[in-house]
C-alpha cells in the first residue's frame, strides 16, 4: 500500500465535506439511495448531472461562507483527459460560480495530456503520482484562497496531490468539497461547529406528536438529552420537520443555560423547507433556525429523496439516535430508525 505523504496528508486534514456515499457495482447489498447514489455519480462523469450537483455544491459553499463566496476560487481536481475533464467539469464550474458569486478558476488549470485514472490503477498508484499532466496559472492563482471539488474520493491521494500543488501555488488554504463519496477522514468540522460523531446524536420522529403526549414527550426529550450532556455528547442534529424535530430542537435549546457547550445543528434538506406551513409552525421554525449554533441546508431546491439525504446526512456524523417512533414499517422515520440499526447504532425511542 502506498504511504501518504505528510504534505499531503495535511491538505486532508483541512476543512472538508461531502455529499452521499459510493458503492461500485461490484458491492450488491446496498439500498435503493446508494443505488440513486451511485447512477448520480455516473450521470455527472458523463455530463448528464451536473445541475443536480451544481445546486448541492453551491448550496453547500453559501451555507459555509456566505458572502465571502465572491473572494473564493472555485477548481475541480481535473479528469483524466482533455475531453473527460471538459465534459464532466467545464459546465459545472461555470453553473457553480453563477450561483455563488465564486471566482471560476476552469480555465486557469490546464490538463496537458492523458493519465492513467487513479481509481483504475490501485496497484500503480505510486508510478501515476508522479505523472505531472496539469499546468497551474501561477500567476492568476498568487494569493487567492481555493475551493477545491473532487467527484469521487477513495483515500484521497489524487485529492491531496491536487490541494497541495494549489496551495504552493496561491499560498492560502485549500477547502474540499466532494460531491460524491466520503472521504477517509471523517467530517470532523465545519468551521468548528461539526463534533466528532462519538459526541454527536440525531433525532427522528413522526410530524404529529399528540396533544395529550406532548408535556410527557418534552419532559422525556429534555431527560434524554441531559442524559446524554452528562455522559459526554455535546452536539445535536435536528432535521426541522414538524413535529417531533421541532420539539427535540426547542428542548436543546431550553437547555443551554445548563450545559453551555452543547450545540444545536439544524439539517434543513432544502431551502424554503417551511414555506408551506402553518404560521404557527412557521414561526417556531425560523425562532429555531435563528437561535441554532449552525444551520445547514443540503439543497437549494426540493427533490425526490432529498428527505432521505438529510436522515443519512445526520446519521452519517452521529452515533446514536433519540427517536419517536411508532413501530410502523413506512415512512421517514422508519427508513432512519432501519437505517441506524443496520450501522450499529443506538436508539432511545420515546415513543
Amino acid at each position: 500500500m502506498v504511504q501518504m505523504d505528510e504534505s499531503i496528508r495535511k491538505q486532508l486534514e483541512k476543512p472538508q465535506t461531502w455529499f452521499c456515499k459510493y458503492f461500485p457495482k461490484r458491492i450488491q447489498n446496498v439500498g435503493e439511495k446508494e443505488i440513486a447514489d451511485r447512477q448520480l455519480v455516473y450521470d455527472f462523469k458523463d455530463g448528464r448531472s451536473h445541475e443536480e450537483v451544481a445546486q448541492m455544491t453551491a448550496a453547500r459553499m453559501i451555507d459555509e461562507h456566505g458572502s465571502r463566496c465572491s473572494q473564493l476560487v472555485f477548481i475541480p481536481v481535473p479528469a483524466s483527459s482533455v475531453r473527460k475533464n471538459e465534459i464532466q467539469y467545464m459546465d459545472f464550474c461555470k453553473r457553480v460560480c453563477e450561483l455563488t458569486g465564486a471566482i471560476n478558476g476552469y480555465d486557469h488549470v490546464r490538463v496537458c495530456g492523458e493519465r492513467l485514472a487513479v481509481h483504475e490503477n490501485r496497484k500503480d498508484e505510486k508510478e501515476i503520482r508522479k505523472v505531472s499532466i496539469i499546468e497551474f496559472d501561477e500567476e492568476w492563482f498568487r494569493g487567492k484562497a481555493v475551493i477545491v471539488f473532487d467527484d469521487v474520493i477513495t483515500r484521497g491521494i489524487s485529492f491531496g496531490m491536487y490541494a497541495l500543488i494549489s496551495w504552493r501555488v496561491s499560498e492560502r488554504m485549500s477547502l474540499k468539497v466532494s460531491s460524491l463519496q466520503e472521504p477517509i477522514i471523517k467530517y470532523r468540522t465545519m468551521n468548528g461547529i461539526l463534533s466528532e460523531k462519538s459526541k454527536s446524536l440525531a433525532f427522528t420522529g413522526h410530524r404529529t406528536v399528540p396533544a395529550e403526549r406532548q408535556n410527557e414527550i418534552r419532559a422525556r426529550l429534555a431527560e434524554a438529552v441531559s442524559l446524554a450532556c452528562k455522559s459526554g455528547i455535546t452536539c445535536f442534529f435536528s432535521g426541522m420537520a414538524m413535529g417531533f424535530d421541532l420539539m427535540a430542537a426547542e428542548t436543546v435549546l431550553s437547555l443551554k443555560g445548563r450545559y453551555p457547550d452543547i450545540r444545536l445543528i439544524a439539517v434543513v434538506p432544502f431551502r424554503r423547507q417551511s414555506c408551506r406551513w402553518p404560521s404557527i409552525e412557521k414561526e417556531r421554525y425560523q425562532k429555531i433556525i435563528s437561535q441554532a449554533d449552525w444551520v445547514i441546508v443540503l439543497s437549494e431546491h426540493y427533490f425526490h429523496g432529498c428527505l432521505l439525504r438529510r436522515n443519512d446526512f445526520m446519521l452519517e456524523h452521529s452515533c446514536g439516535v433519540i427517536a419517536f417512533y411508532d413501530g410502523k414499517p413506512y415512512g421517514g422515520t422508519f427508513y432512519t430508525c432501519r437505517e441506524a440499526v443496520r450501522k450499529g447504532m443506538d436508539i432511545l425511542n420515546l415513543y
